[in-house]
């Protein structure tokens, strides 16, 4: 379960629990997060997919590799990020999720649920933990990074 609570500009918070399918608590090394080129990327979803996603952004896997990794991976894991700038601390891109904004405020991931229940009109993704992983998300992935960083 995940459960990522951002207000543009202010904060960014995700929880550090992970579960397996059934929702018992599994011990992780990795964080849910990571920092990488100016950007506070937030994961949610499997596991897999996230250690290829984080080892990609700090340079331990090349593209090539991660794409042949990404393309063994089980396509029923899911995988989802909300990639903040540094400097603003505005949302810069949304990969696997759908975040609506209620009051500058958006609660997201399976977590979302319990946490809209702090406010009835809060909104959560209809897809709470991410997209389900594929070749050519990933690759779309790679090209949207490639023309934030040209931008740059």
């Amino acid at each position: 379960m995940t459960t990522a609570i951002v207000k543009t500009s202010k904060f960014a918070a995700i929880d550090s629990r992970w579960t397996d399918g059934l929702d018992f608590t599994v011990e992780a090394k990795m964080r849910k997060y990571i920092y990488a080129d100016g950007e506070l990327y937030l994961f949610s979803g499997s596991e897999y997919p996230i250690l290829l996603e984080q080892a990609l952004l700090i340079g331990d896997l090349t593209e090539d590799d991660y794409l042949r990794f990404y393309e063994e991976l089980d396509p029923n894991e899911v995988f989802g990020s909300l990639i903040i700038d540094e400097h603003s601390g505005y949302l810069i891109q949304k990969e696997g999720h759908t975040y609506d904004w209620h009051h500058g405020i958006a609660y997201t991931g399976s977590g979302g649920t319990m946490a809209k229940h702090l406010k009835s009109s809060m909104k959560t993704s209809p897809s709470p933990n991410g997209a389900r992983v594929s070749l050519s998300e990933a690759k779309a992935r790679l090209a949207r990074r490639k023309a934030r960083f040209a931008s740059k």
